[in-house]
C-alpha cells in the first residue's frame, strides 16, 4: 500500500516519541491562520513561535524564544524581498504596511489573542490588518523553497558546496 505524504509525515512525527501535536487540515487546506487557530485552542493565554516548513534560513530562533512581546500581539521576521518574490511589506513610522520592499519569512512569535481577534484564514491578511505587530529585518540567509524549482536550485547549491 502506497502511503500519502501526510501519512508519511504523521508516521515520522509519531516515531520521534516527542510531545508534538499534529493538526490534520483534512483534504482542503485551511490556510495558515486557520491551522494556527486550531492548535491555539490547546494553549492557555500565551505566546508561541511559528516557522514555515518550506524555508531554509540561518535565523536564530532563540532570539524569538527570548523576545518579550510586551503589548504586541506578534513579532514577525522580514527579509529584503528576493528577486523571485513580490514582497509583502514596507516599513513606515516604525511599523509595517502593505508593500514590496520586504518579504515575510514565515517566522514569527504570536500571542494567542491575535488568533482570537481575527477570523481570517490567511496569516498575511491578519498581519496587514493588525497594528500591534512588531518586526525585525533579518539580513542573513533565507530562501523560500516553496516550489519544486526553488527546492532543486537549493539542492544544486548545497551539493556544489560539499
Amino acid at each position: 500500500m502506497l502511503l500519502t505524504k501526510k501519512e508519511i509525515i504523521k508516521q515520522y512525527i509519531t516515531s520521534l516519541e516527542q510531545d508534538i501535536n499534529i493538526i490534520d487540515e483534512g483534504n482542503e487546506p485551511l490556510g495558515t491562520a486557520s491551522g494556527i487557530r486550531n492548535i491555539t485552542q490547546n494553549f492557555n493565554d500565551e505566546s508561541f513561535i511559528v516557522i514555515n516548513s518550506d524555508v531554509i534560513t540561518d535565523f536564530n530562533l532563540a532570539t524569538l524564544k527570548d523576545l518579550d512581546l510586551g503589548n504586541k500581539l506578534g513579532h514577525i521576521i522580514l527579509v529584503k524581498t528576493p528577486d523571485y518574490l513580490d514582497g509583502d511589506f514596507e516599513v513606515e513610522n516604525n511599523g509595517i504596511v502593505k508593500g514590496i520592499k520586504y518579504t515575510f519569512t514565515g517566522i514569527g512569535k504570536y500571542h494567542t489573542a491575535l488568533f482570537k481577534k481575527y477570523n481570517d484564514q490567511d496569516l498575511g491578511d491578519i498581519l496587514r490588518a493588525e497594528k500591534d505587530i512588531g518586526f525585525s529585518v533579518h539580513d542573513g540567509n533565507w530562501i523560500d523553497i516553496g516550489t519544486p524549482e526553488r527546492l532543486e536550485k537549493v539542492r544544486q547549491l548545497t551539493q556544489g558546496s560539499k
